[in-house]
């Protein structure tokens, strides 16, 4: 499992079936494969319903999915549809790995493994434990690099 951004397959396959709707830029596009089936659904729905809609950003912040976009319709009734469209893609994203794509997460405070908020994840209980040895790999492999540097 890669706990990176994975630009490989799926997002060749968002590009091709949703390319005018996604970030113009890759680092606009920072989400984990978990979420692609997510994204996916929501980007078909945009497609069939607010054909107008182009995100800036398609990203995760902290465990829940954040998005940027412009092309949102001025009417305010449909705006107001919209809005919770959106709202509902970004609620279930609160509830599904980022990982796996599994619909059975939480949320994964990655202070307490000792890293910065931006490693904060939404996590399947398998998920964590790949987490968890990967934040332990890296913390291990740092501490030798610093060894290593002041010996």
């Amino acid at each position: 499992m890669k706990m990176l951004f994975d630009y490989g397959t799926p997002y060749n396959a968002l590009r091709i079936k949703h390319g005018s709707r996604l970030p113009e830029v890759s680092w606009g596009f920072t989400i984990r494969v978990g979420w692609y089936p997510l994204v996916n659904e929501m980007l078909d729905r945009i497609a069939k319903d607010y054909p107008s809609v182009r995100f800036q950003r398609i990203g995760a912040l902290s465990g829940w999915l954040r998005l940027e976009h412009s092309g949102a319709p001025l009417d305010a009734n449909a705006h107001m549809r919209f809005r919770r469209m959106i709202q509902g893609f970004v609620t279930q994203s609160l509830v599904t790995c980022e990982e796996c794509g599994s619909t059975h997460a939480d949320y994964v405070d990655a202070t307490a493994y000792g890293c910065g908020t931006a490693m904060n994840r939404t996590l399947c209980a398998d998920c964590v434990r790949v987490f968890e040895k990967f934040v332990y790999a890296d913390r291990e492999r740092r501490r030798q690099e610093f060894v290593h540097d002041h010996s």
